[in-house]
């Protein structure tokens, strides 16, 4: 009788594991889809607004360069509240954004992770 119990509440268990994993794996997939969803509707040609620069002053406090249509440039200054009109740029202030030796702008993770293990090794000898 213990045995047949021990049995029925194993097989339960790995069940509910079973649809617990399977949520989570379709929980995954459902945000990576609504996530390129929403990069793609922000990022689209048709759009006229993109977000040039931006500065973190604080939690819920930042700097925002956006660029309206053709060649307008804005400083909004964006808080959990409001959104304010600090002024307007013309292409010749802002500063061109350094580029690395690829030409590209952004960092992804791994090059940040290799700089930190290269860091490590250094550190060690």
């Amino acid at each position: 009788m213990i045995l047949s119990s021990l049995g029925g509440s194993i097989y339960q268990f790995v069940i509910v594991l079973v649809i617990f994993i399977g949520v989570l794996v379709l929980t995954g997939f459902t945000t990576k889809w609504i996530a390129n969803y929403m990069q793609n509707q922000t990022t689209s040609g048709n759009s006229n607004f993109e977000m040039v620069d931006a500065f973190n002053m604080g939690p819920g406090h930042r700097l925002q360069i956006i660029k309206v249509g053709k060649n307008k440039y804005y400083v909004l200054a964006l808080n959990k509240e409001s959104i304010t009109l600090l002024g307007e740029l013309s292409e010749e202030d802002l500063i061109p954004k350094s580029t690395d030796s690829s030409g590209s702008t952004s960092r992804n993770f791994n090059d940040i992770l290799n700089k930190f293990h290269f860091d490590k090794q250094k550190q060690s000898k």
